[in-house]
């Protein structure tokens, strides 16, 4: 089960304890962003730089600069390097309960269903039949005039 990245910022917020979309550049806080951004690509896969940048006032840039950033940085700081694991456990322990909260979802509802995307449009009216709607309409008010 993948994370939101929603979620991962407020887990990075509430164990540093201070916001991290402000422009500020103080050093804690550009490395709770860096933090955040290797977070957003271990745990919420699927998503580009820009839109991971957007959840912090950020652009792609500011982000491949920070991925890049953080391997310098937790090779030569202790505390970084401390904080970042904390956060993975606690993004390990949240992802635990996602998994455990959807498998007894499972057990007590039955079956999640889950629609493919082109399915859905096999619900809606086909363009034919639309097609054929419109014509037979305008026969309609043909025959009034």
């Amino acid at each position: 089960m993948k994370m939101t990245h929603d979620r991962l910022l407020t887990i990075v917020e509430n164990y540093f304890k201070f916001e991290i979309t402000s422009k500020s550049r103080k050093r804690e806080k550009v490395y709770a962003r860096f933090i955040f951004f290797k977070l957003c690509q271990n745990y919420a896969k699927g998503f580009n730089m820009t839109r991971i940048g957007s959840h912090v006032n950020r652009d792609h840039a500011g982000v491949i600069h920070g991925l890049r950033q953080f391997g310098y940085i937790i090779d030569q700081d202790e505390i970084f390097k401390k904080d970042y694991h904390n956060l993975v456990d606690e993004c390990e322990l949240e992802k635990t309960k996602l998994d455990k909260l959807i498998n007894n979802s499972i057990k007590v509802f039955g079956v999640i269903r889950i629609v493919h995307p082109l399915k859905r449009y096999a619900q809606k009216k086909s363009v034919y039949k639309i097609l054929k709607q419109r014509r037979s309409s305008t026969k309609c008010s043909d025959e009034l005039f």
